[in-house]
């Protein structure tokens, strides 16, 4: 989107919001100087940061956030006084309530993972017309089920897991697809990669990873796999490894793991 920057300039904004999946199209012009914006605020999950020169360019700070178009715009914000990168994606806003479900129905301690639950004056009254869908989207107390997993720590900050729907279950354990794909993204000439769960005789799924390597770049499979067992727990250790050249995913760059799941 190389005007993408131009539109800022016409119209001085001194605050842009963006989805994660924005960040790598924002590409800029060449030799621009030093914007007057000041805060870029990135709604959903806060990823592993990647090259984003050309917003450090005119966005000096960025403040991460979660939220959902059933929750517009915004669940949770990091403060001002965050000036790092966490992963976080911050605290929940005013007049926000999110709580986070575990699956037998209790409320997750610091520290589990559980589905994130809101309840908040941004958050949507229902689906128009499908009392059917609404009867599974909130809870008997009015919070909104997102679907997605996250974490709260000692301090209140909350951190994406993953997607409720893409959870790998092996041998009876959750395995959240994003963890193994951070690991495996770190391993030399890994471009992009992503995991799925398949069915297993004997663990009932097991990790596939779908990879793309880097252009030249020679990753050999059991060397991967030793890799990925070397930081990770043995059931999260992926099991089948194939090599792409590349991943469906949606105009916005999200990675559609249900068509993964068709080519395996």
């Amino acid at each position: 989107m190389p005007s993408s920057f131009e539109h800022i300039d016409v119209q001085n904004a001194i605050k842009i919001a963006l989805l994660h999946h924005s960040y790598p199209i924002m590409g800029g012009p060449k030799g621009r100087s030093r914007r007057e914006a000041r805060t870029c605020e990135r709604w959903s999950k806060p990823e592993k940061r990647k090259s984003s020169k050309a917003l450090d360019l005119y966005l000096p700070i960025e403040k991460e956030g979660y939220g959902l178009s059933e929750t517009s715009p915004v669940l949770c914000l990091n403060p001002m006084s965050v000036t790092e990168f966490t992963g976080s994606c911050g605290l929940p806003v005013p007049s926000t309530e999110i709580k986070l479900l575990k699956e037998d129905g209790t409320e997750a301690e610091i520290g589990e993972a559980g589905e994130i639950c809101a309840r908040g004056p941004q958050v949507m009254r229902g689906y128009w017309h499908r009392d059917d869908a609404n009867a599974v989207a909130f809870t008997e107390d009015g919070f909104f089920r997102t679907g997605d997993v996250g974490i709260f720590d000692e301090n209140g900050f909350l951190r994406i897991v993953d997607r409720l729907k893409d959870m790998i279950i092996v041998s009876g354990f959750n395995v959240y697809p994003n963890e193994i794909e951070a690991i495996a993204a770190s391993y030399d000439g890994v471009a992009e990669c992503a995991c799925i769960g398949v069915p297993d005789e004997k663990t009932g799924e097991a990790v596939a990873l779908f990879v793309i390597k880097l252009p030249g770049a020679e990753v050999d499979t059991d060397d991967l796999i030793s890799f990925c067992k070397e930081r990770l727990t043995g059931y999260k250790t992926p099991r089948h490894i194939r090599f792409v050249d590349d991943l469906p995913k949606t105009n916005v760059g999200k990675i559609l793991r249900r068509e993964l799941r068709k080519i395996f």
